[in-house]
C-alpha cells in the first residue's frame, strides 16, 4: 500500500485542485505586473542590431527596429515603433552598458534617448530630446545631443535611472566612446577631446579640415580616428588617424578614395578596422552653358573595408562593407 494518501478522482476533489491551481497562477500573474517584469529572453540576445528599415522617417507610422539576434544569428524578438535616419558616419546610436544590464537607444529623428532591459526588451527610462549618439559606461550612459548640426551641441550624463546627472554645452562632438580602463571619455567630430568621467576637457587636438566621424580606443590608452573629405571644404582628407593618450598626433595613414564611415578596434589584438565607400571626384567639361565651364562630379565605385595592425600597416582589404562595423 503506498503511504502516500491518493485522493478519488470523483467528486469535488478536482474542482478543488482546479480552483487552488487557479489562485496559484493568479497570484504569481499578480506579482509579476506589479514588478514590471516580463519573461527573460530564451536563449538571450547576442547581437544587437539597430535596423533603418523603414524607408521613410517623416510620414508615420514609424517601424524602425532594434532586432535581437542569438548566436547563430536568428532574430529571437525586436522592439519596433523606432524612427532613426542614416548621417555621415557609422557611429553609436546604440550602445549597451557595462555590465550588460541594458542598452541605450538614440533615436536621431523621433528625438529620444531610450535604455531597455537586455533580458526582456523592456523601457526602463526614456527621455525626450535631439540626440545624436550614445555611449553607455557600467553606471552611466553619455549621450551627445545635437542641435541639427554635425558637431551637436553639447553632452549629458545619464544615471541607470534616467536621471540627468551633469551636462556641459562646452563639449561637443560628432562620435564617443567612453575607455572603462583609463576611465575617460573620448569625442571626436570638429576635433578630437578627451574628457574626464566629470565632463571637463583634459586634452583636445585639431587636425581635422571637416569632420572626425568615427572613434575607439585602443590598448594603452590611445585612440584611432577616422576623417572624411569633403569637396567643398579645403584641407579636409579621407584619412586614419592614431592619438596619443596626451592627445598627440601619432599617425596620419591616407585613405585615398575609400571614404570612411566608422572603425572598430579589436581590443584582442590592437587591429584597426576601418569601412566605408570608395569613389572620386572627376571633372568634366559642361557643355550646356556658355561659355563651356568645368564641372566636378563624383563617381561612387563601392563599398570598402580595411584591416590596419596596431602599428597603422595595412593588412588586408575587402570589396565589401558600408556605413558601420563592430567588433
Amino acid at each position: 500500500m503506498s503511504r502516500y494518501m491518493v485522493y478519488p478522482e470523483s467528486g469535488i476533489w478536482p474542482f478543488v485542485r482546479i480552483w487552488v491551481l487557479f489562485l496559484l497562477i493568479s497570484t504569481l500573474v499578480t506579482c509579476a505586473v506589479a514588478a514590471g517584469l516580463s519573461e527573460p529572453l530564451t536563449p538571450p540576445p547576442r547581437v544587437l542590431l539597430l535596423d533603418n528599415c523603414d524607408s521613410d522617417f517623416r510620414a508615420p507610422p514609424f517601424n524602425d527596429k532594434v532586432l535581437f539576434l542569438d548566436s547563430k544569428g536568428e532574430i529571437i524578438a525586436h522592439i519596433g515603433g523606432l524612427n532613426v535616419c542614416q548621417n555621415i558616419g557609422g557611429n553609436r546610436a546604440i550602445s549597451v552598458s557595462g555590465d550588460g544590464r541594458y542598452f541605450v537607444v538614440c533615436e536621431n529623428v523621433a528625438n529620444k534617448i531610450t535604455a531597455y532591459d537586455l533580458s526582456t526588451g523592456d523601457e526602463i527610462w526614456s527621455l525626450p530630446g535631439r540626440c545624436n549618439f550614445v555611449a553607455a559606461a557600467r553606471d552611466v550612459t553619455y549621450v551627445l545631443t545635437s542641435d541639427k548640426k554635425i558637431y551637436g551641441d553639447g553632452i549629458l550624463a545619464i544615471d541607470s535611472e534616467g536621471n540627468i546627472l551633469k551636462q556641459s554645452k562646452d563639449i561637443k562632438g560628432f562620435d564617443i566612446v567612453v575607455d572603462p580602463d583609463a576611465n575617460c571619455i573620448w569625442l571626436a567630430g570638429g576635433d578630437i577631446k578627451k574628457c574626464n568621467v566629470d565632463l571637463q576637457v583634459v586634452h583636445t587636438i585639431d587636425p581635422i579640415g571637416w569632420c572626425a566621424v568615427s572613434i575607439d580606443y585602443g590598448p594603452g590608452g590611445s585612440v584611432w580616428v577616422v576623417e572624411r573629405e569633403h569637396e567643398e571644404v579645403g584641407g579636409s582628407q579621407n584619412r586614419l588617424l592614431k592619438i596619443s593618450p596626451e592627445c598627440e598626433l601619432l599617425q596620419s595613414i591616407p585613405l585615398n578614395d575609400l571614404s570612411p564611415r566608422c572603425l572598430r578596434v579589436n581590443k584582442s589584438d590592437g587591429c584597426v578596422w576601418v569601412t566605408g565607400k570608395r569613389g572620386r571626384y572627376k571633372r568634366s567639361l559642361a557643355l550646356n552653358k556658355w561659355p563651356p565651364t568645368w564641372k566636378k562630379t563624383y563617381q561612387l565605385i563601392g563599398p570598402e573595408t580595411h584591416k590596419y595592425s596596431s602599428e597603422g600597416k595595412l593588412l588586408l582589404k575587402i570589396k565589401r562593407g558600408g556605413h558601420a562595423i563592430e567588433i
